[in-house]
């Protein structure tokens, strides 16, 4: 940093990058400094990346969520898209919850709703998600995990899907 005083130009002492330093010198420094202190690295937040896929009765689930809980209640959480997701996590046991939805149908347009959204029905049952026990453990070492779920799968109730065959 400079501070003029008149017409001369004063150097500030406490500032390491100061005048007579090139500006290539000054862009090795910050460099070096970007380096040491990390950054551009991951956040030091002591979580995992965690890659991994789920499949429902044997086919990847092509859109949900998968929830991991820890025993203290820290939540994460990641979108399944075609049956892979990514999550950020600190290692340790966590209770698994998978959600996905199916479209069961679309609302028709209204003048105060010219483009309703598709109605949606979640498909897993309560075993896999809302009622969950499924446990995973996770260590420093972890990257991938892999869920493969069964069961039977849930339909929506016959008067929803009775109200979108009305509409």
């Amino acid at each position: 940093m400079k501070e003029t005083i008149g017409k001369k130009q004063k150097t500030n002492p406490r500032c390491s990058l100061h005048s007579s330093t090139s500006s290539v010198s000054k862009f090795a420094i910050i460099l070096v400094a970007m380096f040491v202190s990390g950054c551009g690295e991951p956040p030091s937040d002591g979580k995992l990346s965690i890659n991994g896929t789920v499949t429902w009765n044997g086919s990847l689930i092509p859109d949900g969520s998968i929830t991991v809980c820890s025993a203290e209640g820290a939540i994460d959480a990641g979108d399944i898209r075609n049956g892979v997701f990514t999550l950020r996590t600190r290692p340790g046991e966590k209770f698994v919850s998978i959600k996905a939805e199916k479209e069961i149908g679309s609302p028709s347009p209204t003048k105060r709703i010219p483009n309703p959204k598709p109605l949606k029905f979640q498909y897993i049952p309560p075993e896999w998600n809302t009622a969950s026990t499924l446990k995973e453990k996770v260590t420093p070492e972890t990257t991938t995990l892999a869920f493969e779920i069964t069961g039977n799968e849930l339909v929506p109730p016959s008067d929803v899907l009775k109200s979108v065959v009305d509409d």
